[in-house]
């Protein structure tokens, strides 16, 4: 099924997604970002993280379909590729910077060592997050 993707493109134009406990990474490309996942198991995880949709309108009731079969409902997120950054740009400490699930500590850290700039206190978690996935390619 072809799907499209939701998540912010890096600077190259792509989203990688990573299927986790396996090898497989999908790259989205274009405007917006579309990719052919054939592997039925890997588009049900996909849809099921809501960041990912069917590309073509025939593949809506499919794609339903899929996400009620989906035995684990706690599929809620995709690792997009972070770990291509260059070496050196991640927070102190940090192995593999994921700015979905990151605090708003290490997302102002992160933006700073990117930017050279923090971002103002009072800057709500949503925008750090848009923020980082902006600065991380």
């Amino acid at each position: 099924m072809k799907l499209l993707t939701t998540i912010p493109p890096r600077a190259d134009g792509t989203v990688i997604a990573r299927i986790p406990d396996t090898d497989k990474a999908y790259t989205f490309k274009g405007e917006p970002p579309v990719c052919d996942v054939q592997d039925d198991k890997h588009v049900k995880y996909l849809l099921g993280t809501k960041q990912f949709i069917p590309a073509e309108a025939e593949d809506y009731e499919k794609a339903e379909t899929a996400i009620k079969q989906t035995e684990d409902p706690g599929w809620e997120e995709v690792t997009v590729d972070v770990d291509e950054v260059e070496e050196g740009k991640l927070p102190d400490g940090v192995e593999a910077f994921d700015v979905a699930t990151a605090d708003a500590k290490s997302l102002r850290e992160f933006i700073k060592q990117r930017t050279g700039t923090a971002p103002a206190p009072a800057t709500g978690i949503d925008k750090l997050r848009s923020i980082a996935e902006t600065v991380a390619d």
